[in-house]
């Protein structure tokens, strides 16, 4: 048995292992979709799978109550359009610790650094759809919705 030709082939499996992931990595869907990008503005949806890590939240900013206000409002176009729902004129309202730390279930320091939005969509016409509320933080790249809460 020559040592050559299984290095040969174990290289050849890696690389062909490494081609196919790096195919399919592009066409999975990010665990929080881009809502808004405008005026430097970045606001990411709610995840899109199950079992996706908890985003590092930074601290929220002293004027977190209107930038994240005006993120979330900015968000709900597009995060009711994948809906098939109209998002526009939402009404957001914003509370710090509305909620329990073990609410989300990214723990207690991720509770600390987010707030809570409640939105009412005035033209949607059934309660039930017209009404979201959101775990929402900062982090490097903007803003993110980073849970919904049912």
């Amino acid at each position: 048995m020559e040592v050559r030709p299984i290095i040969i082939r174990f290289t050849a499996f890696a690389l062909v292992v490494f081609a196919i992931s790096a195919v399919a990595a592009p066409a999975s869907r990010p665990p929080y979709p881009l809502l808004v990008n405008r005026d430097g503005l970045r606001v990411y949806g709610p995840r899109t799978r199950p079992n996706v890590p908890c985003p590092r939240l930074l601290a929220l900013p002293p004027h977190y109550r209107a930038a994240g206000r005006r993120a979330v409002a900015l968000a709900m176009p597009p995060f009711e359009a994948q809906l098939k729902e109209n998002g526009r004129d939402p009404i957001v309202s914003i509370l710090r610790h509305a909620f329990s730390p073990i609410a989300g279930g990214c723990g207690r320091e991720a509770w600390r650094r987010s707030f809570v939005a409640f939105v009412r969509l005035p033209h949607i016409c059934c309660a039930s759809l017209s009404q979201h509320s959101f775990f929402v933080g900062r982090i490097r790249s903007g803003w993110v919705l980073w849970a919904e809460i049912q």
